[in-house]
């Protein structure tokens, strides 16, 4: 059995027309990640600051909050840290490691997590505030793992 990726549900019978989704809870793919697994860093680490770029993508019809948060700060740090995204735009967060000696540091378990929530279409503010992540019922995690490549 083949399914479409989007996970659009869509139902005449619940009072949607074909242009609109079931709800925000039903879309799998609401928020895309590029790299969308790990990101890898190569070496040399104890020369200067290593900077990489991952893309995300509001996929939803509705706006997104998001903050940045991991295991390893302060030597990687994303920025920005946090946002909210309008409806199919795009952002490159920058993924920064600090200068590090590779045997002084413990680094298997590095990584990123993005926690997002779906915004209700009543909240029109502009500025991201925690409070949009305390709020929400459906907030979701997507975890980004931090390699290094000596």
């Amino acid at each position: 059995m083949e399914s479409s990726s989007a996970f659009n549900l869509r139902s005449e019978l619940d009072g949607f027309n074909s242009s609109h989704i079931v709800g925000p809870a039903n879309n799998l793919n609401d928020m895309w990640f590029f790299p969308t697994e790990k990101l890898v860093f190569n070496a040399p680490f104890d020369f200067d600051n290593l900077t990489y770029h991952m893309k995300i993508i509001n996929n939803s019809y509705h706006r997104i909050a998001y903050a940045v948060k991991g295991n390893a700060v302060p030597r990687v740090m994303a920025n920005p840290p946090f946002g909210v995204l309008e409806v199919k735009e795009s952002r490159l967060i920058a993924v920064t490691v600090q200068k590090f000696n590779w045997n002084d540091t413990d680094f298997e378990k590095d990584r990123l997590a993005f926690d997002y929530v779906i915004l209700p279409d009543t909240n029109k503010e502009k500025n991201f505030s925690f409070k949009m992540l305390q709020q929400s019922t459906t907030k979701r995690r997507k975890n980004i793992r931090i390699m290094y490549n000596p």
